[in-house]
């Protein structure tokens, strides 16, 4: 029987980790932080929250046959997987979820370019934020050189969207769905990135008039499956031809309100708590 929940997070300043933790304590259940060195020690009852770190802990106990446990939610492993844009691309391609057309043969991603097409170039594989990413295509640069695609281990060719979603998953079941739009501040500017969709840009989740199909909840819940998790937030998008696209599976999405409320709910039906 469960009793306990711990949180291993990828950093212990994350705040999304904080208010998780904040929220299952105010449910009457008790929940601490662990670092992957400290002290902490496993308790049979205790329901471990992988938080996003790819990193196997030194106090864990696991099958060693295996090398896997069903007490931590997202092992480490499959984590570092989806942390990863080219594994998972790749691991969700072989499992048969729709992803954006990707190379790692700049030759392809110039092709790409004299052809027409916008590619976006990952300089680092496990980032966040549109951190590493760079635009190619000949309205930005009609002069590009075979040298401007070297030392670029991902090219993803830039699909023109509709829509951008992103859909909670925990435990098989979509727990909360939001969708990507302008803030406040970013609807007068008319220069905001409409390519690289982040914070830094102008761009927010919200939930209103959020309505996602069963393609979409779909994909969503074969995208986590596919990357071996329990439970993870996608980021979806739908083409300008209605194509459902995933982008990514994040292990440690920033919670906020509904969101974190959502999470711990879920978290607690695994033993009853409410």
């Amino acid at each position: 029987m469960i009793n306990r929940v711990i949180i291993y997070p990828y950093r212990m300043q994350s705040k999304s980790a904080a208010a998780l933790c904040t929220h299952i304590k105010a449910q009457g259940v008790p929940c601490l932080k662990v670092y992957e060195d400290g002290n902490y020690r496993p308790r049979e009852t205790d329901l471990i929250i992988n938080w996003g770190n790819p990193r196997w802990p030194y106090w864990a106990f696991y099958d060693r046959s295996s090398g896997e446990t069903d007490t931590i939610l997202n092992f480490p492993k499959y984590v570092a997987i989806a942390s990863n844009k080219l594994a998972a691309f790749r691991k969700l391609a072989l499992a048969r979820i729709s992803v954006p057309p990707c190379t790692t043969d700049s030759s392809v991603a110039m092709t790409w370019v004299s052809g027409g097409s916008r590619v976006l170039g990952r300089r680092l594989l496990n980032s966040s934020g549109g951190k590493g990413i760079v635009e190619f295509s000949l309205a930005g640069n009609p002069a590009l050189l075979p040298e401007d695609f070297e030392n670029i281990p991902l090219f993803v060719k830039y699909i023109p969207k509709i829509a951008e979603y992103r859909v909670h998953v925990f435990n098989g079941i979509v727990v909360d769905t939001q969708r990507k739009r302008k803030s406040r501040e970013a609807l007068a500017n008319e220069e905001v990135n409409q390519r690289i969709r982040n914070h830094d840009n102008g761009w927010v989740f919200t939930r209103e008039n959020c309505t996602i199909d069963d393609n979409i909840v779909g994909c969503a819940i074969g995208a986590v499956s596919a990357l071996g998790l329990d439970f993870g937030a996608v980021d979806i998008i739908v083409s300008r031809n209605g194509t459902v696209y995933v982008l990514e599976v994040n292990t440690a999405p920033g919670l906020e309100n509904t969101t974190v409320t959502n999470y711990t709910n879920a978290i607690l039906s695994l033993f009853g708590g409410s």
